[in-house]
This record gives structure tokens, sequence and C-alpha cells, in this order.
């Protein structure tokens, strides 16, 4: 049975707000009688009510972070980022996985705000849920947003040029003499995928390509959706001289295909990624990809969000924070 502060009050033969003011560090008590209530909370091993606290403060120093998918190593960098500088800075990390679907990110987001949590760091599944996570979470609770080109009032957006980054893929397979190019990313209406295709037509225009829509295909954000987009893409004809994958992962699985049909890469396709996830360079793999700082990303969320609560501004906020991508050329092209 935990320890509370009449029983503290009892032992210690001392009134209950006298305790209560001793173990909260308000004034009111004099040295002497503050030292005494605290050696006896320790003797019994008192551990305050985290609940209650947060009730009369009006703080819980918790925080939710939101990702759509656990098992992409990409996500797990950026949740360490935000759990060591939440650690650092005393808060304590509620981890949901969304598994990229709409209706589970919705409930995620009544759980958190039922747990009072002081902010949300989300990346999120679609761009139509944003507007809904800030009515459900009202004006007075700090959003931060990762990933895309989002902008959202009472929020802060962090992310990559998704733009840029793809269009710097692109400019790089044009200028290795690679043509007919196919990108293989996620369905429309995810920022990001959108963002970068947007970035594979910008590379084609500047050299006054067109983009076939027939090379533009829809997949799963997974390794079997990439291994199944670029069969359909091959089982119809249609062999690229490279890939852009939307992801990494995607990308793996559109190696394994290619591979499995006795092709060879890059003679035969080159292919380039997105994210830098850890095994993009290992040796058999070493796949062209954007890097993205991840692990930086979720530090930096954490930094706005304090950033925020201390200041309280959150609900006239609108920032976004676009980081520079860089292309990483290895032996895939």
């Amino acid at each position: 049975m935990s320890v509370t502060i009449k029983d503290i009050a009892e032992k210690a033969n001392i009134s209950y707000p006298s305790v209560s003011r001793a173990l909260s560090g308000k004034p009111g008590v004099s040295e002497e009688t503050r030292k005494k209530i605290l050696k006896i909370a320790e003797e019994m091993n008192y551990q305050p009510n985290a609940l209650a606290r947060s009730l009369v403060q009006n703080k819980s120093s918790t925080i939710g972070l939101i990702i759509p998918d656990i098992l992409n190593p990409y996500f797990p960098e950026i949740a360490k980022g935000v759990e060591d500088e939440a650690h650092i800075n005393e808060l304590s990390v509620f981890l949901c996985n969304s598994d990229w679907d709409d209706t589970r990110e919705r409930k995620y987001i009544d759980k958190l705000l039922a747990k009072r949590v002081d902010g949300i760091i989300i990346f999120p599944t679609s761009k139509r849920n944003i507007s809904e996570i800030r009515r459900k979470a009202g004006s007075d609770l700090p959003i931060i947003i990762l990933g895309g080109s989002y902008a959202e009032e009472g929020s802060v957006s962090i992310a990559i040029d998704d733009v840029l980054g793809a269009e710097i893929s692109v400019v790089h397979l044009l200028d290795k003499d690679y043509r007919n190019l196919a990108f293989i990313g996620g369905k429309s209406g995810l920022s990001s995928v959108d963002d970068r295709l947007e970035g594979f037509v910008a590379g084609h225009k500047k050299f006054g390509l067109e983009v076939s829509l027939e090379m533009i295909v829809e997949s799963e954000l997974t390794f079997n959706g990439g291994y199944t987009a670029m069969n359909e893409l091959l089982d119809r004809g249609g062999q690229p001289g490279a890939v852009l994958a939307e992801n990494d992962v995607i990308a793996m699985g559109v190696i394994q295909a290619i591979r499995t049909r006795g092709l060879k890469i890059p003679e035969d396709i080159a292919v380039a990624g997105f994210d830098d996830i850890p095994m993009a360079s290992m040796t058999g793999i070493d796949l062209t990809t954007v890097r993205q700082p991840k692990y930086e990303m979720g530090k930096m969320a954490v930094l706005e969000l304090k950033a925020l609560l201390d200041k309280e501004i959150y609900s006239k906020v609108n920032k976004r924070l676009v980081l520079k991508p860089e292309l990483i050329i290895r032996k895939t092209s």
C-alpha cells in the first residue's frame, strides 16, 4: 500500500498542510521541520502522486509521441532523439504507433489528451488529419509536427525539404545517363509522398524531360510494398533505367525484386532511396539515398516543444523549420 501525506503527518505528529508544504518546497515551514518531514518521507519510501500533482499544477511533465511505423528503422531513430532530449528536460514520453491508420491515430490523440500530456509530437498519417488533431487538442496544447510540408496554427513543423531531396536524386540519376525513371511511393495525401513526387517531376524538368504516369507506382510504405510494386512494374514490361523509392524500406524491397529477376544493380536498373536508415550503408546493399538527420530531428522536436511550454505562446505559434537534404551516393547508382 502506498504511503500518503497523511501517513507522514501522523508519524511526524505535524499537521497535514505543513507536511504538504514541506514536500512541495513551499514556504511556511521552518527549516528544522522541513528536514524532519523529508527524513521521515524518505524512511517511509514516500512517492508523490504524479496525477494529483499534475491536476494541481496543470502540468504532467509527460509528452506524447505518435509515429506511424515502429518497424521502419527511420522512426526509432527519431524516437531515440525525442526520448534522450525529454530525459534531459525531465519529461516522460508516451510512445504510440499508429501503423499508418487514421482511426488508430485519432484514438491515440484522445488517449493522450485524457492523460493530460503537456504536448504532442506527431508524424501524422495524412494531411487531412492535422486539422482534426488541432481541433481535438484545442488551443491550449502545443503540437510539434514531424515530416512533410505541414503548417497549422498552434503548431511547429520540422521536416527535411522533401521536394529538393527528390529533385537532387533525380538530377544525379539523369546525370549518370539513366533514363526512363520510375517513382515508387505511398498513396497521395501523405505530404512527404506528394512532395517527393513533386521533386521527382522537378528533376526531370531540369533536363527538359516529361514524366510518364505509367512509371509512377503506388505501394505500401514497407519492404513488401516495394517488392510487390517493382514486380508489377516489371510484369507489365515497364523496365525503368532507374527507380527512386519514396523511402529506404521500399527501396530494399525494390532491390530484392530486381535481383530476384536476375537483373543487376546498377548495370540494368539503378536504385535510390530516401532517409538513409542504418542498413542502407551495409555491404551488399550500399544504397544511394537522401540522408535525413533523424535523431537530431527528435531532439529538436522536444526543444521546440519545451520552448513553447516555457513561454506559453503555443496557441498563436505557426512555425515551420525546413532542414536541408544531403544526397549520399553509393553503389546502387
